[in-house]
């Protein structure tokens, strides 16, 4: 709980109770100042502040209290608000036999419901209007009735339809979570067969909230297969319909916002950032203390920044604040994220610093992944921080440590199944590396040889995205230089010619 929370609940708990003391509120306090929760401990020092209670109770009573106590701290959004309002006011009308204030309340937030694809309200809302109908003696009763079994029938075509679609969309996205070796060439014609599919289901999809399901499920298995310039199109049009349904926007505001994430993803995939600079203001300059959408802005942030260090250009000073804010705040990150996501910012974390040319939290944040790291959860990630971790290690000289490191390393792509001439590649080449001698990465030939080399094997079919440009590496080992020093060179002379 944040501080805030706490302070409401101590507050709102302490209002409803007349005596001076609470014991509810003094176990919560009792709880809180404890680093882990210990029974023993917890009833040791209830004894010292002389609280009794009988602790079984009161705790189930503190929980209840404190799920009561955030549920009204986290207001809903505004539409479900006005929706829920509507139905509670209905409620009250209805049983003080007001039934005609009972029906305006329902009939003014029909539509409502409607535009923002609220099904179940909608329906509350409709089949609470026949039961009105009858207790106002409505005098078209028998059109009203029909009319609204009409809409209620249609709601709940699209209700199943849009179940359909998120389960369509939940099996895919569990598959890509899961899959272990993602770059098994005889997938690609399956993923492709699979997108084709889904545009003709998306054909018949009844609302915009179904095709948001669909679209994000194209999404991700255009992103299976590098398709990253149809992955865009989807993601502007999920972008364009939630501005064309402000409701369904407000009611879906976390989801809106993690087209940012995906739109900056896809702008940098395919190397255009003209939708990245149009939507970028509207995105930033939202506002928010749901923890959700704190996290994704983390990561956000995280690959914007990847972003302006790699393409942009940025002051160093200026990256490394940012990167030391991204430090303090990844471990809040964990429970608001997926732990693919989660993944993913401490994998961007590692990126940037190696970047920076900061080997020591590099590093550190590999290791952090490859704790959190499972055997059926990314692998590609996984892979991508275990060879990572090798560099760091490298760039430290712990030149005794590497080998054991490599052999070690190399047992889990075996494991993983991996196996590609180029991690074959790289792991050749980090053990020729740990022998030589840091004058012989001055020699021109033998970093022009590894830039051929490597140019050759992403002509190759089965090149996984090793998540860096290891043609920027050879040119940073040669100048002794951070990649991210190189960049800013490189840029310099550009502006300068």
């Amino acid at each position: 709980m944040t501080s805030n929370e706490k302070g409401h609940f101590v507050k709102q708990a302490s209002a409803h109770i007349k005596q001076k003391k609470n014991t509810y509120v003094d176990l919560f306090k009792v709880i809180n100042e404890m680093s882990e929760y210990e029974e023993p401990l917890l009833l040791e020092r209830l004894k010292k502040k002389k609280v009794k209670l009988n602790v079984s109770h009161a705790k189930a009573y503190l929980e209840n209290a404190l799920i009561k106590s955030l549920s009204e701290y986290h207001t809903v959004s505004a539409t479900e608000e006005k929706l829920q309002t509507a139905l509670n006011r209905h409620r009250i009308y209805y049983e003080k036999g007001m039934y005609d204030e009972a029906y305006k309340v329902l009939k003014k937030r029909e539509q409502l419901a409607k535009d923002s694809f609220s099904f179940e309200y909608y329906q509350k809302i409709l089949y609470s209007q026949l039961i009105l109908l009858y207790g106002i003696s409505h005098p078209k009763m028998r059109e009203e009735v029909q009319v609204i079994s009409e809409k209620l029938k249609q709601s709940v075509k699209e209700l199943q339809d849009y179940y359909e679609c998120s389960a369509i969309f939940y099996e895919v996205l569990s598959e890509a979570q899961l899959l272990e070796n993602i770059y098994e060439q005889d997938r690609v014609p399956g993923q492709q067969e699979k997108a084709r599919v889904l545009l003709q289901r998306k054909q018949l999809c009844l609302t915009a909230a179904a095709t948001s399901f669909i679209n994000r499920t194209l999404r991700g298995i255009y992103y299976s297969i590098d398709e990253f310039d149809d992955a865009l199109s989807i993601t502007l049009e999920e972008i364009e319909s939630y501005g064309k349904y402000p409701e369904f926007k407000d009611t879906r505001f976390g989801l809106y916002y993690q087209e940012y994430y995906h739109l900056i993803l896809c702008c940098d995939s395919v190397k255009n950032y003209e939708a990245l600079f149009k939507y970028k203001d509207e995105f930033e300059a939202i506002q928010t203390s749901d923890p959700h959408m704190v996290a994704m802005q983390t990561l956000n942030g995280q690959e914007l920044l990847h972003i302006e260090l790699v393409h942009w250009g940025i002051d160093s000073e200026q990256a490394k604040k940012r990167t030391l804010v991204f430090d303090r705040s990844i471990e809040s990150c964990q429970s608001f994220l997926s732990p693919s996501g989660y993944l993913t910012v401490l994998y961007n974390q590692a990126k940037i610093n190696f970047l920076l040319g900061n080997h020591e939290r590099s590093l550190h944040w590999s290791d952090q992944l490859l704790e959190q790291s499972k055997p059926h959860l990314r692998q590609d990630i996984s892979a991508i921080a275990s060879m990572l971790r090798l560099i760091n290690h490298f760039h430290l000289g712990n030149h005794v440590l590497l080998p054991y490191l490599i052999k070690q390393t190399y047992r889990q792509y075996k494991k993983m199944n991996r196996f590609t001439p180029f991690d074959k590649w790289i792991f050749k080449n980090l053990r020729k590396f740990n022998k030589l001698f840091p004058k012989d990465f001055q020699d021109k030939a033998l970093i022009n040889k590894l830039k051929e080399e490597y140019a050759a094997l992403q002509a190759g079919e089965d090149m996984p995205d090793p998540g860096l440009d290891f043609s920027l590496w050879f040119d940073s080992l040669l100048q002794g230089n951070s990649i991210y020093e190189m960049l800013q060179a490189d840029r310099a002379n550009y502006e300068h010619s």
